[in-house]
């Protein structure tokens, strides 16, 4: 008794003496204080282990670590506790292949503005920070994400054909299944709409069950409403709010509309009655399933070019930034005009340092930081009306100026209504040069980590939209709540949404993708497969995938073991009558702030017409060169009515020959040949004319192709 007596008397004595040095020289907590800056180091050895690293917090006096596997649905408990002395941890029992989730929270004393009585009291209080990583060794991801499927404005589809086809390819090349399909537009709220746009979607999952795991929403496709909520706190702002999350689910009957009756929200679309085709519910009621992404620029006036040109503007913005073109850094900046609030709105921003390394964020102005560096991600927050937030900017800003981000998040109050005329959220993947999601990130906090480990931006939305306790974004212990509160405004809600693309990732353009590849098929013989040679001490060797059913997929692995780096050819025995499609795709290890794992390129894809027996049915031949003219490869294109012993080789001006690219018995069908502009000794041929010669045993033909310089 007397040692518990002594224990309680010298706990009491060092709280005292805490508190009064705390009130004393404690700063005030801010945001930042809130989120832990955490990234990650992956090491192969023996045994392997993987090191967190993060930025000592003078506020902090204890850390925690947690770990779980990915698809986990909790966490492990305590790995470690750590004095605030100590900003490194060493987790060696780690396999290599495995993808881990960590938790690192630590408990910290700061002061806060809290209203005591009606008075601002200013009192120091305890407090838990949150930061997260997604980290592994040679991390193992999906080499297919699984099928997207694309819904299009019926009135947009047909003028972004020529764009499309360029989406649809860069798709397929990522490892995607694409199907799109025509929904109806929408530019009023329309429930009927919006259960017909449901449906194509329950049908298209309904082919193939666990298959379809994303859906892009292109054009002005019916916007859902749903619940009776105000998460941004305004009395005039509650009722229905758009809610994309319904498109992701698959419980139809979890979402009812019987119960809600609010004819008394300031904007007519916010109202929600029984049966007028508003949800009633303003928790998600089911398990969201598919990543779901809007692009949808209707009503956005300010921008002063059509609802067309803006979409065109962003499929292309999205095809640069995958082949590699944005130019953004490996940066963040947070533009936090909430401070004062203890909720810790702009932590959502902070924990991206561990996908950028935590040297590599800042707080800074929005707006100024995007137009002179080019960024991979922006946070701004501050009070918010539809188009513009306090001390971030407007609208007209993204109109006007020229933000260089990727991934934005921005938080405000009436954002959550994105499908308003000239909305914030949707402005910034309207601008110019390359903004290409944003999502409201504050109410709820949003939890991007996995993107380290290679997951699409999708992937973790859908972990947000299902986040109940899992993540946390801080913990806090007031006078009014001794034992303690945990901000969770807007966690679970519908309000939860991802304007842009879901299925971008943040190394796409990792891997460097094959520059050539040939396939034909010998007269009665496999369909040869062959590719250049790619010196490169990254790449670990190649991966070759086939479709029967179209260049949209699905693609499936041929090769049961990664293709060695030093071989440039594959046999296809499984022969298959008719179009074919091979695509080859490199694969490296990709290392980034979170760890190491195993990536693959863009692919690079060709087809060709397969013969089992003897085939008349092609009657003609023709050859086509593309590009021409050429700056680093022309893809041959030969179409052979009948099997024959062909030969194609490039010739000077002249006449003279200067490289064979096949000499061989075909079969009757489609066969594409790379010439990668180098003659016999390997060496690119001088800018000039030359001349493919195609002969056969019954007809010659030539085409002429310019190489540039």
């Amino acid at each position: 008794m007397k040692n518990c007596i002594r224990l309680l008397l010298l706990l009491y004595i060092l709280a005292f003496l805490f508190v009064c040095h705390a009130e004393s020289g404690m700063r005030a907590a801010n945001n930042k204080d809130q989120a832990i800056l955490v990234q990650a180091e992956a090491t192969v050895g023996s045994p392997p282990f993987i090191t967190l690293k993060w930025v000592k917090n003078e506020l902090a006096v204890k850390y925690r670590i947690q770990r779980k596997l990915l698809n986990a649905d909790g966490w492990d408990g305590d790995m470690a506790k750590l004095d605030s002395s100590i900003n490194t941890y060493e987790d060696r029992d780690v396999q290599v292949g495995e993808i881990y989730e960590y938790k690192i929270y630590a408990q910290s004393y700061g002061q806060f503005n809290e209203n005591i009585n009606g008075k601002d009291t200013v009192l120091v209080e305890q407090f838990y920070a949150y930061g997260y990583v997604c980290a592994g060794i040679n991390g193992i991801i999906p080499p297919s994400f699984g099928k997207v499927l694309i819904l299009v404005d019926n009135t947009i589809a047909p003028s972004i054909t020529s764009e499309m086809e360029t989406f649809k390819a860069d798709l397929v090349l990522d490892g995607w299944d694409v199907v799109v399909k025509n929904t109806q537009r929408a530019e009023k709220f329309d429930g009927a709409a919006v259960k017909a746009t449901k449906q194509i979607i329950i049908d298209e999952n309904d082919k193939e069950y666990d298959k379809l795991k994303a859906v892009i929403l292109i054009g002005r496709v019916p916007v859902p409403y749903s619940g009776n909520l105000n998460p941004d706190g305004h009395d005039d702002h509650k009722g229905a709010w758009p809610a994309d999350v319904y498109y992701g689910t698959f419980g139809e009957d979890n979402w009812t509309d019987f119960s809600v009756n609010n004819s008394t929200s300031g904007r007519a679309e916010n109202k929600n009655i029984p049966q007028d085709g508003k949800f009633d519910q303003s928790k998600i009621p089911d398990v969201v399933s598919l990543q779901v992404g809007r692009i949808d620029f209707y009503n956005m006036t300010d921008f002063k070019i059509s609802e067309l040109d803006l979409i065109k503007n962003y499929l292309n913005k999205n095809h640069n930034f995958r082949i590699g073109l944005s130019g953004a850094q490996n940066a963040c900046v947070v533009d936090d005009n909430f401070g004062g609030y203890i909720e810790g709105f702009s932590t959502s921003g902070w924990r991206i340092a561990s996908l950028i390394g935590t040297s590599n964020i800042k707080a800074d102005d929005f707006f100024t930081s995007l137009e002179t560096t080019p960024m991979l991600w922006a946070y701004g927050c501050g009070g918010g009306n539809f188009t513009g937030a306090g001390g971030v900017g407007s609208t007209a800003d993204f109109v006007a100026k020229s933000p260089k981000g990727i991934f934005t998040m921005l938080f405000g109050s009436y954002f959550g209504d994105w499908d308003v005329q000239n909305a914030f959220m949707r402005a910034a993947i309207a601008s110019s040069p390359s903004v290409l999601t944003c999502s409201w990130g504050g109410r709820p906090q949003w939890f991007y980590h996995h993107m380290g480990m290679g997951l699409p931006i999708g992937y973790s939305a859908v972990v947000t939209q299902n986040n109940s306790t899992m993540y946390q974004s801080n913990y806090l212990y007031t006078p009014s709540y001794p034992s303690g509160i945990i901000y969770t405004m807007g966690i679970g809600q519908i309000q939860q949404a991802l304007m842009g693309d879901p299925t971008l990732r943040m190394f796409m353009n990792d891997p460097s993708v094959p520059k050539t590849l040939s396939v034909f098929q010998p007269q009665g013989s496999p369909v040869a497969i062959s590719w250049n040679f790619m010196i490169s001490d990254d790449i670990m060797g190649y991966n070759l995938y086939k479709s029967i059913n179209g260049p949209d997929g699905p693609f499936v692995r041929i090769n049961s073991k990664l293709i060695n780096l030093q071989t440039n050819t594959y046999s296809d025995s499984s022969l298959f009558e008719g179009d074919v499609y091979y695509m080859l795709r490199t694969q490296k290890i990709t290392k980034t702030n979170t760890g190491s794992f195993i990536n693959q390129s863009r692919g690079i894809l060709k087809s060709l017409t397969v013969t089992e027996v003897k085939d008349n049915s092609f009657n003609n031949v023709s050859l086509k060169c593309q590009p021409n003219p050429a700056l680093t490869s022309s893809n041959i294109s030969l179409v052979l009515g009948f099997p024959s012993f062909t030969k194609i080789t490039i010739c000077d001006v002249n006449g003279i020959e200067i490289k064979q690219i096949i000499a061989d018995n075909l079969s009757p069908g489609n066969h594409e040949f790379m010439w990668d502009l180098s003659q016999v000794n390997g060496e690119k041929v001088p800018a000039g004319v030359y001349f493919v010669k195609l002969e056969t045993l019954s007809t010659k033909k030539v085409d002429k192709i310019v190489v540039m310089p």
